[in-house]
């Protein structure tokens, strides 16, 4: 991105801080961390500390599942379209995080 801005010519104070924030530049530096603590941050170590309990398989079929999730929100409450072929990936990947857990339970069954 900073190198996108210097190519624009807009790698500047000016540019990069809007009016307000250069006049109360200490009341934005904080909003600004507290913005990254939040919306990232905090979700971050849910995100890590879910990881930790779970099994590999099952977590990086979940991380698929993020889509599916995006792009339910985004049909369900801002009515964009699916295609078919979303659709039948969507399916794919529930079966798939269903077989996961399937034999997942098989194999503690079998310990």
């Amino acid at each position: 991105m900073t190198l996108i801005l210097l190519a624009y010519g807009k790698l500047h104070g000016a540019t990069l801080w809007p009016m307000a924030a250069q006049t109360h530049a200490a009341k934005a530096i904080v909003l600004l961390v507290l913005l990254a603590s939040v919306s990232g941050g905090i979700p971050l170590l849910i995100y890590f500390e879910g990881l930790r309990l779970t099994r590999a398989s099952t977590a990086g079929y979940f991380e698929m599942i993020q889509t599916l999730a995006a792009v339910c929100i985004t049909w369900g409450f801002f009515h964009a379209s699916l295609y078919p072929h979303q659709v039948v990936a969507a399916l794919v990947l529930i079966a798939a995080v269903a077989m996961v857990h399937h034999v997942q339970l098989q194999v503690e069954a079998h310990d």
